[in-house]
Order: C-alpha cells, then sequence, then structure tokens
C-alpha cells in the first residue's frame, strides 16, 4: 500500500511539473498538434518514469544467500531464546489512519464514477438507436433528435433541423475533423483515468486542455476548407450555447468559445525551439522522479510514522525511533539486548544489540538521520553500516548482504540502507541492530523503537512461581535396528552400532542429572520390534529415534531430524528438530530439519517423536567421523544440549 501511495505522489508530481511547463511554454503557440502530443506523451511519461529503475552509484557490496540455510529457514522457525517476541501493531493504530481510510474511500468513489462513465455510454447507444443514420462511409451520419451536434469515433450526430440550415456544412465539416484525428480515443483515455484516480487534480486541467484542444484542430481544419471567419464564428456562437449531458463526446462546446476565437484570430505560431526545450526538462524529471531505493525509502511503515517523519524538531530527527526493517510480516525478536548463552561458544556473554529473524533482502532503514561513518565487511559481524546521529547516538547493522551506501552519505530516517542477510558468524537470515549512547555505551534498542510494540510468544509457559522445581523430563532414545538387523553398512561398524554407542554417551551424560531422565529402547545389540519400542514412549517427554543413512551422492553430509508435521505433537515434535538444528549448526554441521508422517515411529509415537538421521556413512569424512569415538561423543553432547533446552 505505501509502495502505491509513494508512486501516485510521483505521478501526480510529474503531471504537476508538465501542466506548468505547457501552460508557461506552450498553450499559446498556436501548434495545435504538437501540443496535443505533448499531453499525450506527459500523460503516458507520468505514470511510466516512476517505474523506471536507474542504477544507484553507490557502492554496493553483495554476498549471496546460501540456499540451504534459506530453505531451513522457510520450513523452520529460529528460537535462540526460550522466550520468543514478535511485532506488534501500537496502541495508536488501532485508531484508522489517514491513509488507510483513503485506500477504502477511494476504490469506493472510483467504483461510482465507473458506474457513471457507463450510464454515459448507454446514454450514446440510447441516442445512436433514436438516430436515423443518413450516410455511411468513413464516417457515419445520423439525423439526432438531441438539439446539439456531437460526434463519437466514427459517428456524428447532427439534429435534424439543422440539415436544411446554412451552417450545416460548417458544422459537418467541424464534426469530421474530430472523426479524423480520433479525438474521441482522447477522450476515452482521459474519462478511464480521471475514474480510477479522481483524486488527481492535474487529471481534470489536462481534460480540459485537451478539449480545447480538439476544438482548436477542429475549428483550424474547417477554416482551411476557405471558410469565412466571420460566419463561422457566428455559427459557434449560436451551436455553442446548447448543453449536452454525455461527458465522453466532443460537442460544440460553449465554455471554450472565448479562447477558440482567439486563437482563431492570431496569426503567429511560437517557434519550434520551445519544444525542444522541453526535452531537458522531461529528462530531469525521469532521473528526479524515477525508481530508486533512496526515494522509494521514505515510505510510512505504519500510522505512528507520518508523525516521525514530520516532525520538527530537529533534535528528535537525529534519534533513533523505528524499527530496522521495511516488511515487518515475518520478522520476529529472536534475541534480545543483555547477557545470553552465546549459540556458538556456548557460554554467557553480554548482546549488545538485538536480533530480528527475517528473510534474505529484507530492506534495513536507517532509524534517524545521520552519516554513514563505517560501510564494509567486519569480521564475524559480516557486512555492517554503523551511522552516526550527530555526535548524540551511533546505530549498527550487521549481517547484511548487500550494503546500499558508503562512508560518508548523509541518511534520512526510513531511507533503505541495506539489505538483510546471513554474512559473517551467522546461524541463519536475520538483522542484529545496536544503539549506542555518546555517554552510555551500548543500550537496549527495543526502548527506541517507537512504531511497534512487542509481545511475548514463550515457547512454553513459565512457571508461576519461580521457585517451583522444574518437573524431570523423561525422554526416550531408540537406536535404530538392532540383532540381525544391522541397517546399513560403514567402513567399520553396521549402523546399529554407531547409533547404540552414541545412545549409550547420551545416557552417560545424564546419568546423575536431576533435570533429565534418559530411557534407551535398547541397551544392546538386540532385536525390538517398532512396536515394542512405541509403547516405551508412553508418559514420555520426547521421542528420540536415531539413524544414519547412506546416499547416491558421495558428497552428501547433511544431517536432518525429521519432525511429524501431522497430529497432537506436531509443534513440539517441529521445536526439537528446531533445537537440534540450532545446535549442530553451532559447531559447524551441515543440518536441515524436515518434516514427514510417514515413518511409523513418527506416526505411532505416544509423545513428541524425531527420527533424528545423524550422518551419512556414504561420505568418507561422515562415516571417520561416524566411526570415532570424539565424533560419537559430539554427536550426544549435541543432543544433550538440545534436551536441555527443552525444560529451561
Amino acid at each position: 500500500m505505501n509502495e502505491l501511495l509513494i508512486y501516485l505522489i510521483k505521478v501526480i508530481g510529474i503531471q504537476g511539473l508538465a501542466f506548468l511547463l505547457y501552460k508557461f511554454f506552450l498553450h499559446k503557440s498556436g501548434r495545435h498538434a504538437l501540443n496535443r502530443i505533448f499531453v499525450l506523451t506527459v500523460l503516458l511519461f507520468s505514470f511510466t518514469v516512476p517505474l523506471i529503475s536507474l542504477p544507484n552509484l553507490s557502492e554496493q557490496i553483495q554476498i549471496l544467500p546460501h540456499e540451504k540455510a534459506e530453505y531451513f529457514f522457510t520450513e523452520i522457525e529460529s528460537t535462540f531464546e526460550a522466550k520468543h517476541l514478535i511485532p506488534i501493531t501500537t496502541k495508536s493504530e488501532k485508531s484508522i489512519s489517514l491513509v488507510s481510510f483513503l485506500f477504502w474511500v477511494i476504490p469506493i468513489i472510483s467504483l461510482v464514477l465507473v458506474t457513471k462513465l457507463l450510464m454515459n455510454y448507454y446514454q450514446i447507444l440510447r441516442i445512436k438507436k433514436k438516430s436515423i443514420t443518413v450516410h455511411e462511409s468513413w464516417y457515419f451520419l445520423h439525423k439526432s433528435p438531441y438539439k446539439v451536434p456531437f460526434s463519437f469515433f466514427k459517428d456524428v450526430y447532427i439534429p435534424s433541423n439543422l440539415f436544411k440550415a446554412e451552417a450545416f456544412q460548417q458544422i459537418l465539416t467541424h464534426e469530421c475533423a474530430h472523426v479524423k484525428k480520433y479525438h474521441s480515443v482522447d477522450r476515452l483515455i482521459m474519462e478511464v483515468l480521471i475514474t480510477l484516480l479522481w483524486f488527481n487534480p492535474f487529471l481534470y486541467l489536462f481534460r480540459k486542455l485537451l478539449i480545447e484542444l480538439h476544438e482548436f484542430q477542429a475549428d483550424a481544419y474547417v477554416l482551411e476548407k476557405e471558410v469565412d471567419t466571420v460566419d463561422y464564428m457566428e455559427t459557434l456562437y449560436h451551436q455553442s450555447s446548447g448543453s449536452l449531458s454525455v461527458a465522453i463526446v466532443n460537442h460544440f462546446n460553449f465554455l471554450t468559445l472565448k479562447n477558440r476565437i482567439k486563437m482563431m484570430n492570431a496569426n503567429k505560431k511560437t517557434s519550434l525551439w520551445v519544444y525542444s526545450f522541453s526535452l531537458p526538462v522531461l529528462l530531469l524529471l525521469t532521473v528526479f522522479f524515477s525508481h530508486n531505493e533512496k526515494i522509494e525509502a521514505l515510505e510510512i511503515l505504519n500510522p505512528d510514522m507520518e508523525a516521525l517523519l514530520t516532525d520538527e524538531t530537529v533534535s528528535d530527527n537525529y534519534i533513533p525511533s523505528i524499527l530496522p526493517l521495511r516488511n515487518t510480516e515475518k520478522v520476529k525478536l529472536t534475541s534480545a539486548f543483555g547477557p545470553r548463552i552465546h549459540p556458538k561458544l556456548k557460554v554467557q556473554k553480554h548482546h549488545q544489540g538485538v536480533d530480528f529473524r527475517t528473510p534474505v533482502g529484507n530492506a534495513v532503514l536507517a532509524t534517524a538521520n545521520g552519516e554513514v561513518i563505517e560501510a564494509a565487511k567486519i569480521g564475524d559481524y559480516g557486512l555492517k553500516v554503523i551511522i552516526d546521529h550527530n555526535g548524540t547516538y551511533q546505530t549498527a547493522f550487521a549481517h547484511l548482504s548487500q550494503i546500499k551506501v558508503k562512508k560518508g552519505d548523509k541518511v534520512n530516517r526510513g531511507e533503505v540502507i541495506a539489505l538483510s542477510g546471513n554474512s559473517g558468524a551467522s546461524f541463519g537470515p536475520h538483522l542484529h541492530y545496536e544503539v549506542i549512547d555518546a555517554n552510555q555505551g551500548h543500550v537496549d534498542p527495543l526502548p527506541f523503537i517507537h512504531d511497534f510494540a512487542f509481545k511475548s510468544e514463550l515457547v512454553q509457559e513459565a512457571n508461576k512461581n519461580s521457585d517451583t522445581k522444574k518437573r524431570k523430563l523423561k525422554v526416550v532414545i531408540d537406536p535404530g535396528h538392532g540383532g540381525r538387523d544391522a541397517g546399513t553398512h560403514s567402513s567399520g561398524q553396521d549402523e546399529k552400532d554407531i547409533v547404540l554407542d552414541v545412545a549409550q554417551e547420551l545416557a552417560i551424560l545424564f546419568e546423575n542429572s536431576k533435570e533429565v531422565d534418559i530411557v534407551l529402547t535398547r541397551k544392546a545389540d538386540e532385536m525390538k520390534s517398532l512396536a515394542e519400542r512405541i509403547a516405551m514412549s508412553e508418559d514420555a517427554d520426547m521421542f528420540i529415534s536415531l539413524h544414519v543413512e547412506r546416499h547416491e551422492d558421495k558428497m552428501e553430509d547433511m544431517l536432518v531430524p525429521i519432525y511429524n508435521d501431522l497430529g497432537e505433537f506436531e509443534a513440539a515434535s517441529k521445536r526439537f528438530a528446531q533445537l537440534l538444528t540450532e545446535e549442530f549448526n553451532g559447531v559447524g554441521k551441515n543440518i536441515r530439519p524436515a518434516y514427514s508422517s510417514g515413518y511409523y515411529v513418527l506416526k505411532n509415537a505416544k509423545c513428541p517423536p524425531v527420527l533424528f538421521n545423524i550422518g551419512y556413512v556414504s561420505n568418507a569424512d561422515s562415516d571417520l567421523y561416524l566411526n570415532s569415538k570424539d565424533g560419537k561423543k559430539e554427536i550426544a553432547q549435541e543432543i544433550a544440549d538440545a534436551i536441555l533446552r527443552l525444560n529451561p
């Protein structure tokens, strides 16, 4: 909606400037054909120029998004914290904004005008039905029961009483001029434009100009037939005294009579150089109004933004005050300001900003007026932009996919400075945003976001009493296969032995735990039916079935946690697949979650299930890793970390 509003403002702006150009330089030129071409060209020009995309001369640094990471994030959401936040509208948004109101009113009024336009056309059909056709050639002449002569496309309507009048031939020639020059096409185009964009004042002015030009051309056509000018003026005066309520036809118009008489008496035509002057003006309009990120960026995110962008207090313009992302549909706050467990280092560190999960390519906005002091690739931050706001604040934007400004650029609040991405030490597409106070250093950015509030979306309800002891989790670990069912074969152990070793390592990790109780479906190399395994999931909090696979592509090394996408356990099953993904991402593993309800254990488990493919033995490196003691321990440790996050 905001982009459409900006487009319409540009259209109106171009038409306004072009109208002034016409009135000051071309209106009295006497070159009616050129003026008509100018007006029609300007109308086409005004609607197409805002859609033209000119190259942005700002330095651009681009990193292509990682396809697999993007695929993962379209399937499943990221939760670095147990507490998950999403943007909501502010209280002031509950009232209907002027912009929203207009976007309801505009189509309603347009619908009324469309109805009126159709009624006008229907009226012409009625007139035609009541008229008598007396001539058919390149035009159709009709004896009309109405008192005013007019034409519409190839049809010329002249009142019956004028057929024997002295002025008949002048009137017919005049109306035939409209037919020859296709004036009805212009009229219909203008009426359609006004019907759709009735709020644009310049369309009415251009319609008036075209009607006037049509009459100038028709008058000139008649006078070329060696008709006496004074006699013709008298004919115009007498025939223009009538009225016709059909808006889309060409007829003798009293409103243009004075200008037409002046034009017929004018002898001098304006030099053609004036028209050549208009070309550079149109070129400048193209550059100024063409589609450019820096122009398009000044769009209002929501009703609160209107006040922010028009704030008259200069100092306030340098205070960060908006959400730094344009498209808010899929934005979620995934990590807040302050102490947190670092997703990779697994130690508590102070988070100096906030993280917004957002797809790659979302427009990143300057949150206040300022000057770009850094725009480059900076270590783990990846592509990063830093803006100084009049020496009082600085804001930083990291993990970008593309930078659209350069060092030294002046930017305004709401201007596009970059595109969100996944560069640097990032675990998925997101925007890292910081606010630095000149006196206090890094501060929480959330109080500086005025156009959005946030509500909690907890992964699980927090205990009402913080002193209440957490319930001990029961997690069933199912090492796949066993006994005479060896599963797939690796260069060393069989699948049944690899997954059993990992399961036993997990059991050791939680041996003395007061938080988690690990139950193995088998503790030795024994055969267990699927029904027996599923029976052990009764009253459990999670069922994890471990497997390894073989792939025809020997380079494939993807770990795949598969969750059940159907049934009552879908959300919890999906969430644990997500937790596994984040933990293994943290140690640099290639992992992507998937969903299915086709596996027996996923369909029939009595608790949230995940079937976890911990690697491909067809890949040489993965085979070596799965057969090593350290590899199995690391896999067990990352699964354990994910389990612990089930009960924060």
